[in-house]
């Protein structure tokens, strides 16, 4: 869930390790869906980067 006015997610976003990082806020993606890329640290090109998707409900 997104706080748009304040363009903050809604949520503590705690990642698995240090060695990550994520995007600050989500770009948008298409309609009411939004996503965060959240990469490696060391700045090595990822394979697969893990990916999560927010959706807006009404």
């Amino acid at each position: 869930m997104l706080d748009l006015q304040n363009r903050v997610p809604k949520f503590s976003m705690k990642l698995p390790s240090e060695s990550y990082s994520y995007e600050v806020f989500p770009k948008h993606l298409n309609a009411d869906n939004y996503f965060t890329i959240i990469r490696d640290m060391d700045g090595d090109e990822e394979k697969n980067p893990k990916i999560v998707v927010y959706a807006l409900t009404k």
